[in-house]
């Protein structure tokens, strides 16, 4: 991870506290300060979220990991298989 991701992750969890003393200590403006800081914060890390799953290795244990999760829910309920089925079919009608 690089030093700036290190310091993004970072500012987000302090980012947390301070939220939490803000709102305790009653201090709006300070609140919508720190909610404007993350609505940005969040953009960041959304984009760096999606450069780590662009990475080959990243994706295909995803997608191991999906194939997986999958079989087992349906080895828990045979009914899963086609409901799952189903969804994949209404997402691909909602990219089209």
């Amino acid at each position: 991870m690089r030093a700036e991701d290190v310091e993004l992750v970072n500012r987000m969890g302090t980012l947390q506290q301070e939220m939490a003393a803000a709102q305790q200590a009653g201090d709006q403006q300070q609140m919508q300060g720190l909610m404007l800081e993350a609505q940005g914060l969040q953009g960041q890390v959304q984009a760096l979220q999606m450069e780590v799953l662009e990475r080959p290795e990243i994706r295909e244990a995803v997608e191991v990991f999906e194939a997986d999760h999958r079989a087992r829910m349906i080895e828990i309920e045979p009914e899963a298989g086609a409901m799952l089925d189903r969804m994949d079919e209404l997402v691909a009608e909602l990219g089209a």
